[in-house]
């Protein structure tokens, strides 16, 4: 995944880039309703494209905020990719919250997101648009797989091994830099209805790449929250 031109961002990415982007409908001018100035939490409206799992690891998946909250007219504010590693839990990389959705509604802090979870009714888009999953549509605008590598607790979720336990390799695309058919991820659902359907933890991908993402309803969308 190419980095992101700080100059492009400041300019809302008006020169484009295809690749950091996503390649899916993406956020089209009169199609993305003004976000709330306060917004400090929302799931990318748009995923990665032909990219699938592979976002140039950690930096390039806050990157991928980043453009993403640029493009809808919101502050840099230290965005940060919900995305655990085998050296990093994904609720340590985003601060203490408490965070806000694209409309201005408060979604909690980082321990009330890791004991009771977010309601689904609060997870938006930047564009302010619940993600909900549409089977006409998995690889699309119905994928509400949310690329985390997390589990519940907000730590990172590994593969099952061969006795049905999650003690194998990291479920991340290979740390997120991965979008071959051999990898998996683990993912959240932005429309879960629990106990064993959460936001940040649902079930494991069938590889890393666009197709196999698509084939349970994933495109590469994350959670972005800001730190500052």
């Amino acid at each position: 995944m190419k980095t992101v031109p700080f100059a492009c961002l400041l300019a809302l990415c008006a020169c484009g880039d295809s690749t950091s982007a996503g390649d899916d409908a993406g956020t089209k001018p009169g199609d993305c309703p003004a976000p709330s100035a306060e917004t400090t939490f929302f799931v990318t409206d748009e995923g990665n494209g032909s990219n699938g799992g592979n976002f140039g690891g950690l930096d390039g998946a806050d990157n991928f905020c980043l453009a993403a909250a640029m493009r809808a007219g919101l502050g840099p504010k230290g965005w940060r990719a919900y995305l655990s590693t085998g050296s990093v839990h994904a609720k340590d990389r985003i601060g203490d919250g408490p965070w806000k959705n694209s409309r201005g509604e408060s979604v909690g802090d980082n321990t009330s997101i890791h004991a009771a979870g977010i309601a689904k009714s609060l997870i938006l888009s930047e564009c302010q648009r619940p993600i909900t999953y549409s089977a006409s549509d998995p690889g699309g605008r119905g994928a509400h797989d949310i690329m985390t590598g997390t589990g519940p607790q907000g730590e990172l979720q590994r593969q099952f091994d061969q006795n049905g336990l999650p003690n194998g390799d990291p479920a991340t695309c290979a740390e997120w830099t991965s979008n071959a058919s051999t990898e998996v991820a683990w993912v959240g659902h932005s429309d879960w209805d629990g106990p064993d359907d959460g936001w940040n933890t649902a079930h494991m991908t069938q590889g890393c790449s666009p197709s196999a993402l698509a084939a349970t309803g994933a495109n590469g969308r994350l959670y972005c929250f800001a730190t500052d």
